[in-house]
C-alpha cells in the first residue's frame, strides 16, 4: 500500500490473490506428504504457538485502536 501507493482495498485484494493459492498448494502437498501427522504429535506446542500468535496480533493492534489517526493521517514522504 505504501510502496506502490494503491488504496487499501486493492492492496488487501492483491495480498489475498497471492497468498491463497500459495497456502492451498502447500496444504495439498503437506496432506499428500503426511506431514500433518507431526502436528498431531506436537499438538500442545502447536496450540501454544497459535495462542501466542493471536495474543501478539491483538496486542499489536491495540495501539492503532487507541489512536487510529496516529498512523493514517501522516502524508507519505
Amino acid at each position: 500500500m505504501l510502496l506502490f501507493r494503491v488504496d487499501i482495498k486493492t492492496a488487501g485484494s492483491l495480498s489475498l490473490l497471492v497468498s491463497l493459492p500459495t497456502m492451498l498448494v502447500a496444504f495439498a502437498r503437506y496432506s499428500r506428504d503426511g506431514s500433518f501427522a507431526a502436528l498431531g504429535a506436537n499438538l500442545r506446542f502447536a496450540l501454544l504457538m497459535a495462542a501466542c500468535s493471536i495474543a501478539g496480533a491483538v496486542l499489536g493492534g491495540l495501539p492503532s485502536a487507541c489512536s487510529p489517526t496516529l498512523f493514517s493521517s501522516r502524508p507519505l514522504p
